[in-house]
Parts: C-alpha cells; sequence; structure tokens
C-alpha cells in the first residue's frame, strides 16, 4: 500500500441529509448538522450513503450534497462520499464524481441485487479503483445487499490496490472482523477495519479494530470520541464505561429502518429547531406512537 494512502480510523458519522417537507434537500438544516458534528470531535464525514438516503436521490442532487459538504467542512475533517452502484460502470463514473467534487475518499458497497459471486465483487472493486483512482472503503453490509464480501477477497482487494484503504465490516461479527484483522495487520498496516454496526464499536477497537462508520454519533459523538480514546490509552474502565453509556442508542436508533428514528431524533433532541424529520418515500415518518416510543429510549439513555 502507499505510503500517501491516509489512515482512516477515529469516529466517522454517516450523516442524514435533511430535507423541506417538500422533499427538497434543506442545505440550511444540513450545514447545522455538519458544524454540530465537527464541534463534537467528529474524525469525518460520510455523506450520501444509506443513512443519507442517496438511493432516493438523483445524481445531480448528490453533487449537490457533496459539493456542499465539502464547502462547509472545509478541510477540518475528510469527507467520504457515497459512490456505489450495483452497475460497475455507473459506479466507475460516480467514483469520478466524488473525486471531482473534491472528496477526500469513496465507500463503494458491494453491489445489491444482482448477487455477485467473490471473483465478481474483486473485479467490480478493482475495475473501479483502476478506472477512477480514490482512496476508497469498501463497504461490506449484507444485510442490506444480500451478498457477502468474505475476508479473503477484502484481502486479495487490499493487497493488490493501493487505493483500496479499508473496510467498513458491517456484519456485526467479531469473528469476521478478527479474521480481516488477522489477515492484513501485519503485511498491511496502513488498511483499516472500520466497524459499521454501532453495536460492536468497543468489541472491535479491543481486537485491534480502527474506528467505527456511526449513525449514533448523530447524537453522542464526543462519547464516542472518547471511548475510542480510553481504550486505546488503556483505560479500559472508562471505555467500558461510555460503551455502556451509548449502547442503548444504537438500539433507539434502529428500531425502525434506519434513517428514520436518527432524523426523528435529531430533530426532536440535539438539533431542534434547526432540521426536521423529513424522509422520502418508500420510507415514512414515525407515527406518534413510535415518536413517544423513541423519546422515551432517548430519555432512558440520557440522549434526550
Amino acid at each position: 500500500m502507499s505510503s500517501k494512502s491516509p489512515r482512516f480510523e477515529g469516529v466517522y458519522t454517516a450523516v442524514v441529509t435533511p430535507f423541506h417537507a417538500d422533499g427538497a434537500i434543506d442545505l440550511d438544516g444540513y450545514r447545522a448538522l455538519l458544524e454540530d458534528q465537527i464541534a463534537g470531535g467528529v474524525t469525518g464525514i460520510v455523506t450520501c450513503g444509506t443513512t443519507g438516503e442517496a438511493s432516493t436521490m438523483s445524481r445531480e442532487e448528490r453533487a449537490k450534497v457533496i459539493k456542499a459538504t465539502v464547502e462547509i467542512v472545509n478541510g477540518r475533517v475528510p469527507v467520504i462520499a457515497g459512490a456505489g452502484s450495483n452497475d460497475t460502470k455507473v459506479a466507475v463514473e460516480q467514483q469520478a464524481e466524488v473525486k471531482a467534487l473534491g472528496a477526500d475518499a469513496s465507500l463503494q458497497v458491494t453491489p445489491w441485487y444482482n448477487k455477485p459471486t467473490q471473483e465478481g465483487l474483486y473485479r467490480h472493486f478493482a475495475t473501479v479503483v483502476e478506472k477512477s483512482p480514490l482512496p476508497t472503503i469498501l463497504y461490506n453490509v449484507p444485510g442490506r445487499t444480500s451478498v457477502d464480501m468474505l475476508p479473503d477477497t477484502v484481502v486479495r482487494l487490499a493487497k493488490g490496490n493501493e487505493h483500496i484503504v479499508a473496510v467498513k465490516e458491517a456484519t456485526g461479527s467479531i469473528q469476521r472482523a478478527q479474521d480481516i484483522l488477522c489477515k492484513t495487520a501485519t503485511e498491511l498496516p496502513g488498511f483499516t477495519v472500520l466497524s459499521g454496526d454501532d453495536g460492536f464499536i468497543l468489541g472491535l477497537i479491543a481486537i485491534g479494530g480502527h474506528g467505527v462508520i456511526s449513525v449514533t454519533s448523530h447524537l453522542c459523538v464526543a462519547d464516542l470520541v472518547a471511548m475510542i480514546a480510553a481504550q486505546r490509552a488503556g483505560d479500559h474502565a472508562r471505555a467500558q464505561a461510555l460503551s455502556r453509556k451509548t449502547h442503548p442508542l444504537a438500539n433507539a436508533l434502529f428500531f425502525r429502518a434506519n434513517p428514520i428514528p436518527v432524523k426523528a431524533a435529531l430533530a426532536m433532541t440535539r438539533l431542534k429547531g434547526k432540521m426536521h424529520d423529513h424522509v422520502r418515500l418508500p420510507l415514512v415518518p414515525l407515527d406518534d406512537k413510535d415518536r413517544a416510543e423513541l423519546m422515551g429510549m432517548l430519555a432512558r439513555a440520557g440522549y434526550a
């Protein structure tokens, strides 16, 4: 791996995209969200991913949001932009677009629906970074895509392509993360393994993982940053206490399909009056019963 490749570790928030009631992108709300995250000490921003509802945004809208992200952040933290597709040609084009817009890296999810083999996954990602070179984080989330990229494929890609710098592993399996770490820690010291599941952040850090691309960090970014710092400093008691404090959010913010609860939580608490919880169909906002249940969970966790 090139010594010039960036090292992605720490807390990256996979940010929501605020919308107005008519579905238009709410850039004022988005600015408030980004500034709140940076003030909280976030390591970096991931935009136009699943949590950002990229699947219901046009390419023009995604470009608008990525451009706004780069301008608002203004170099204070890295910006990672979702660029994945289940069409390799489109993924190549989107990778080139996010690079031109100034993103520091791309997040490339495994192709969904068409269910490629491991060889197909290898060729897909290798083609993307060959034709559109940019630091790239692989994203394995079989719960959404119905395809599971195995550790050997991740390692094969990382060894063969200097632009593949990390993996967001969202199986929620410590064993899976350990398998990847065992195969990369010595030979590829610049390659990082990030949690894509907010339920096992501390566990991943404890076995040598490097950070998280998080949803819960919308509400607890400073606590997650402190938790990782404590674990790395050997203050395991503090790390465990912070893990217990933040863990209830992993249940609260996923009790309905992401990003419905996190948008509602932000609108009711941390960014009240600065953004709304509008989502795009086929997602629908929480009803009053669910909203009350979510508020209760947030209050019990100490984040209301």
